[in-house]
């Protein structure tokens, strides 16, 4: 629903800023794979851009799949919640009338950090391509079950609960989280959500 501007002279009359919050829980449909970027290669890219060689590494299986986990200051797994606010905007601008620009600033996630529920991950081998183009083993981390409680606030002004979690429905379904997700031409990382607006 996007939001109405009714000019008046040489001012916009705007609807009221109505700031809802709720917890929409979450639980995955197929397993979620997570890659994030190892804190090292930062030290890299600074080495070469001082012209210095990058320290050389030997990376274990088990380096890239602890490497590739998401860590809040608690040491638990998570996911970041720029993947969950990213799917909802690819969604309702995929599968509803609204504006992703819009949309971007009906709904917020009230958190960085989404600690994921669910039994620890398994380590995934897989293939892929560096940037030269060569093909690499691919060491990461896979949760066959997991969930999440995702913070939200919306503005009820523009977006309704029960559209919200359709949006979640959408979001989880279409465009999903992690790597090799439905957005990504996959089928990995997709999600549902139990709760049902009033």
């Amino acid at each position: 629903m996007a939001v109405k501007k009714e000019a008046t002279g040489d001012k916009f009359k705007l609807p009221e800023i109505k700031l809802m919050t709720t917890t929409i829980p979450i639980r995955g449909m197929t397993p979620l794979i997570t890659n994030k970027i190892p804190d090292w290669l930062a030290d890299d890219m600074e080495a070469k851009a001082a012209g210095s060689q990058p320290e050389q590494r030997h990376r274990t299986p088990q380096d890239q799949f602890e490497e590739a986990i998401y860590r809040n200051a608690n040491g638990e797994p998570c996911v970041p919640a720029s993947a969950i606010k990213k799917a909802l905007v690819e969604a309702g601008g995929r599968f509803t009338d609204m504006k992703m620009t819009e949309l971007r600033g009906i709904i917020n996630i009230r958190a960085d950090l989404l600690p994921i529920l669910g039994p620890p991950p398994t380590l995934r081998r897989d293939y892929g391509r560096n940037r030269q183009g060569m093909i690499v083993v691919l060491y990461r981390p896979c949760w066959e079950e997991w969930a999440l409680e995702v913070p939200i606030a919306y503005n009820a002004s523009c977006m309704k609960l029960p559209q919200v979690v359709m949006l979640f429905q959408l979001a989880g379904f279409g465009c999903g989280i992690g790597c090799w997700r439905p957005d990504n031409n996959g089928t990995f990382g997709t999600f549902t959500t139990d709760l049902k607006g009033k």
